[in-house]
């Protein structure tokens, strides 16, 4: 039997999943609620999961799940010529899988966008073990799941519906998290790389201006124009700011809410940051 969802609970569950930590941030109308931090070991990631699930059981309608960059995996890949139908796509996306990391794609959910436009998709894997974990105390809680993503294409799709016309030039877009960076290269209108670097937890500025300037090394970049980036914001001083690469596409902080803060809350809040 499906569980009954009350359309009457006026609230979305928020919730951001890291190697260490759960994070949940309820939301009301866009505005906040509550929120809820849970330190995680191996073992221990299904009683999270419950808690919080269960804080939001009688009030969250629905939940946003974003899983952090490191758990999963981010790749491109390109559409060979006459393909035919989606079925013959799924299997492209698998074999460039298990080319790049060496392993099964049974244990992983593969996602890929089939838009006919471009030539290249952004593609990518999430644990099915996490996604199963996830659906069980989503259904137990009685909370509709209305999306899961990784942090990198969370980041991307609200980016493409602020101002989708950012991101239709050519350069780096850069997701920056707790303790690590997504880089993806777009050429001609299409994605054409991706890949997860490590970023040391409250590095400066001044590391990911030099992280970003590496990137555009190896992969041949001719700048013309500043990078993109968003996430969470190092520290920078004044003269930093203004001769920066690259431009900051969302806020630093939260609406109402100290940096620290935000920092905690902004893996789970990645779908809706301002």
């Amino acid at each position: 039997m499906r569980p009954i969802v009350s359309l009457w609970r006026p609230e979305t569950l928020h919730l951001g999943i890291s190697a260490g930590t759960v994070t949940g941030v309820r939301l009301r109308h866009g505005q906040y609620v509550a929120a809820t931090a849970i330190a995680v070991s191996s073992g221990t990631l299904e009683g999270a999961l419950a808690e919080i699930f269960g804080q939001a059981a009688r009030t969250a309608r629905s939940a946003q799940v974003v899983i952090d960059d490191a758990l999963g995996q981010l790749f491109v890949v390109k559409r060979p010529r006459g393909l035919r139908g989606l079925a013959e796509f799924d299997a492209v996306v698998a074999a460039r899988f298990a080319t790049l990391t060496g392993q099964s794609p049974e244990a992983w959910q593969l996602i890929a966008d089939p838009q006919i436009a471009g030539e290249t998709h952004l593609a990518c894997a999430l644990p099915r073990l996490l996604l199963t974990q996830i659906r069980h105390a989503a259904r137990a809680s009685r909370v509709r799941l209305s999306c899961m993503n990784l942090n990198f294409v969370a980041n991307v799709n609200l980016q493409l519906r602020s101002q989708g016309a950012a991101l239709n030039g050519d350069g780096l877009f850069a997701s920056v998290g707790r303790t690590t960076i997504t880089i993806a290269q777009r050429l001609g209108g299409n994605w054409s790389d991706v890949r997860v670097a490590h970023l040391a937890e409250q590095a400066p500025m001044s590391a990911l201006e030099a992280l970003l300037a590496h990137e555009r090394l190896a992969l041949g970049q001719v700048k013309q124009r500043l990078d993109l980036a968003c996430g969470m914001r190092p520290a920078a001083s004044g003269e930093e700011q203004e001769t920066l690469s690259f431009r900051w596409l969302d806020q630093p902080q939260w609406p109402g809410q100290a940096r620290e803060w935000s920092r905690q809350f902004r893996l789970a809040l990645a779908g809706v940051w301002p």
